[in-house]
């Protein structure tokens, strides 16, 4: 079943890949398809719903491109990694543990990396001119 999604929990599904299945969302006029149903998150923008459902219906489907042929503008992207690692600890308190956890990440205590990596993120907004 294909399920409607609000940009927030479109979001919670790209970054955690989770919960599994196939969604949309529809981002500032344009309908954006969420394949999740492995885990993967995979995502291609549509102008219309129908092209949007049947591509989720058949991922393989080459998707009709967004772009237009000649530039119509300069954007700046910020590409967002998020990484996450599980640190336990003894504490008296959650506070407490936040706190220990931070300070030893400070000190270098935990170095997050690659195999660390949990996402990413591409957000584009027109260039100032």
């Amino acid at each position: 079943m294909i399920r409607k999604i609000k940009p927030l929990f479109a979001e919670v599904v790209i970054n955690t890949r989770k919960p599994l299945g196939l969604y949309y969302v529809l981002d500032g006029g344009v309908y954006v398809g969420i394949d999740n149903s492995k885990g993967h998150a995979w995502t291609e923008e549509f102008t219309d719903l129908r092209q949007c459902k049947q591509w989720l219906r058949n991922p393989s489907m080459l998707a009709p491109s967004m772009e237009s042929a000649e530039p119509c503008g300069s954007y700046r992207v910020t590409i967002t990694e998020t990484l996450q690692r599980i640190v336990t600890v003894d504490a008296g308190s959650s506070y407490d543990a936040k706190q220990m956890v931070s300070d030893n990440w400070k000190a270098g205590d935990y170095i997050l990396d690659a195999e660390n990596f949990v996402g990413v993120e591409f957000t584009a907004l027109p260039a100032a001119a």
